[in-house]
């Protein structure tokens, strides 16, 4: 850039646009390096034409579509695992316990599989507080929006978890949904595998 081209328009909406796209492709390349980023990833919002596509840089439509302020709220931690799942707690260990490599951060309630978040949200069967909770949202999320279903049946529990994030007439019900869950899961503490107690 030269001093000359801030004294034309054309070339300030030329240099506007060449910033965004460089702030953009910085932003997704931070995004999909991080192991906290995952619902961050290949993010879908309706664009001006009504097509989901990727974006990384918009404000996000939960914003002002979950009025509930806790859910809001527990919607947002899911988004940016800032959440008191295992995958996120264990990471960094206490002080009674040494940090867990994510393959042994097993569900406190099944032990059987990895306690992320579509485990949490999808596949746990080990408590029964859970499973009434997921019959009850699935039962109204297919109602507020059919076009889910698909990506249900599609057996990807990371698409489906991003297609139900983005969708805008279901988004608030998902939101109440992970403040429940998320709840289920603060009242029992975290399963720690043998040999990751301090000494």
């Amino acid at each position: 850039m030269y001093p000359n081209d801030f004294l034309n328009s054309d070339r300030i909406s030329s240099i506007r646009e060449s910033l965004n796209r460089a702030s953009d492709a910085a932003l997704q390349a931070v995004i999909d390096s991080s192991v906290k980023c995952f619902m961050l990833r290949n993010r879908l919002e309706l664009s001006e034409n009504g097509v989901l596509e990727p974006v990384a840089r918009r404000r996000r439509h939960y914003l002002t579509a979950v009025i509930n302020p806790a859910h809001r709220k527990a919607l947002t931690r899911l988004v940016t695992s800032n959440h008191s799942l295992s995958v996120e707690v264990q990471r960094y260990g206490d002080r009674n316990h040494r940090e867990i490599p994510r393959e042994k951060c097993l569900c406190r309630f099944c032990e059987a599989s990895v306690e992320d978040e579509p485990h949490a949200l999808l596949l746990c069967e080990g408590n029964n507080e859970l499973l009434r909770l997921r019959a009850a949202f699935y039962r109204e999320l297919f109602t507020l929006d059919g076009s889910l279903w698909g990506h249900h049946c599609s057996g990807d529990a990371y698409r489906f978890l991003h297609a139900t994030l983005a969708s805008r007439k279901a988004v608030a019900r998902f939101a109440r949904y992970v403040h429940e869950v998320l709840g289920v899961y603060a009242t029992v503490p975290p399963y720690w595998a043998d040999g990751y107690h301090a000494r």
